[in-house]
């Protein structure tokens, strides 16, 4: 396997909990027992994105994720000087990498205390509320939200976290935290990481569920919308599939905004799902 060299702008680090991603504070008490394995087996390296940085990982955490980097079969390691991986910056391998070490990964989310206005029925609440409250969909109530999470984490032992409180402050724009978990999914759907893809689509739909939709935040949505339809459909068909439902339990809010209507011109199979999604009886 070809080795990426770009030595101008080449940046070294390493992926050790202690060193570059603060992962020890966040070890499983069963990774905790088993440090010693873990750190004293060879670490493998990764040339990571346009930048060719250099990511190290331990390959007894390769092996016990089941990753595709190492061949249970053979017992060895895929390359034998550097893996490249040029689908994926800093940011997304560095979750990867979180996952692969902890069985969890975590990004930070704006947070707050709720206006008065949310508990008061004042008119600070946000359109979210008057919404169409439909028989079937995922986001009908918390309820449908926590028995499809359940679902979707059925196998994975530890539970994955479900992510912190939102903010209530509309101003708050959540479209890199949304990309950030859609973009993790495409990685791990592409490298059959399968545990992490559906920790990712965990904690998009929780995610989802948690957002307050101001009429302002509708967009963060559409910017979604944007990078599912513009990767492989294959990796995201779980992602588009929630998003139905989605937009579906605010239909009302999604056909006034502008950015949308403009997706439906660009994306008409949108509008064939959407339809669809409401012909099977939401």
């Amino acid at each position: 396997m070809s080795i990426i060299v770009n030595r101008k702008r080449r940046t070294k680090y390493t992926c050790k909990p202690r060193n570059s991603f603060g992962i020890s504070a966040l070890l499983t008490p069963m990774m905790a027992a088993r440090n010693n394995k873990v750190f004293l087996s060879k670490p493998l390296k990764f040339t990571v994105g346009t930048n060719c940085e250099e990511v190290f990982i331990h390959g007894e955490v390769l092996k016990s994720r089941a990753t595709p980097w190492f061949d249970a079969n053979s017992g060895k390691f895929a390359g034998d000087e550097s893996l490249v991986i040029k689908d994926a910056d800093r940011h997304i391998f560095s979750l990867v990498s979180q996952y692969l070490y902890t069985g969890d990964y975590s990004i930070a989310l704006p947070s707050d205390d709720p206006p008065p206005g949310l508990t008061s029925g004042g008119p600070e609440k946000p359109e979210q509320e008057r919404a169409s409250v439909l028989e079937g969909n995922l986001f009908r109530d918390s309820d449908s939200v926590h028995l499809f999470a359940n679902y979707i984490v059925r196998h994975i032992q530890p539970r994955p976290s479900e992510g912190s409180q939102c903010s209530y402050n509309p101003a708050e724009d959540y479209t890199e935290a949304l990309l950030t978990h859609a973009r993790l999914h495409v990685f791990a759907a592409r490298y059959e990481l399968q545990e992490l893809r559906d920790i990712c689509l965990f904690k998009l739909l929780y995610l989802l569920h948690a957002v307050p939709l101001y009429k302002d935040r509708i967009g963060d949505i559409v910017r979604l919308f944007n990078f599912v339809f513009g990767a492989d459909a294959r990796l995201c068909e779980n992602i588009i599939i929630m998003l139905r439902h989605y937009v579906i339990r605010y239909l009302g809010l999604f056909l006034r905004n502008k950015g949308f209507q403009i997706l439906l011109r660009e994306q008409p199979s949108l509008a064939a799902l959407l339809l669809n999604t409401l012909g099977n009886g939401l």
